[in-house]
């Protein structure tokens, strides 16, 4: 009933708990033609009250591996949608960064380049 009260709907969306996680961003350039280019990741952990406070880039200590995944993740999303100009892919990522094994999740897109 809560979900339904606040919006309108009442499906209710569970979502996984992560520990221990990095945050990092993939800048993309793209013409909305299928054409699009990664401007690399970038490491944007260090945050207060939900503002980026340091970046590093490129990310300190990740495995290539990992490090393509991600840029081909992002690279693919912007084509899939047909995107148009700038934009940062955020990714959450949990585990090692040096491993090649890091699981990481989609979190959003901002059309710009932060």
């Amino acid at each position: 009933r809560e979900a339904l009260t606040a919006f309108g709907r009442d499906e209710v969306f569970l979502e996984e708990f992560w520990e221990n996680t990095k945050h990092l961003e993939v800048q993309i350039i793209a013409d909305g033609q299928g054409n699009v280019v990664h401007l690399y990741e970038r490491d944007c952990t260090v945050q207060h009250r939900h503002q980026k406070v340091i970046e590093l880039a490129p990310a300190r200590n990740i495995h290539p591996q990992l490090r393509e995944r991600l840029l081909d993740c992002a690279v693919t999303l912007a084509k899939n949608c047909n995107y148009k100009g700038a934009g940062t892919v955020e990714f959450l990522v949990r585990g090692d960064l040096d491993s090649t094994d890091a699981d990481f999740v989609f979190m959003e897109v901002n059309p710009r380049v932060q």
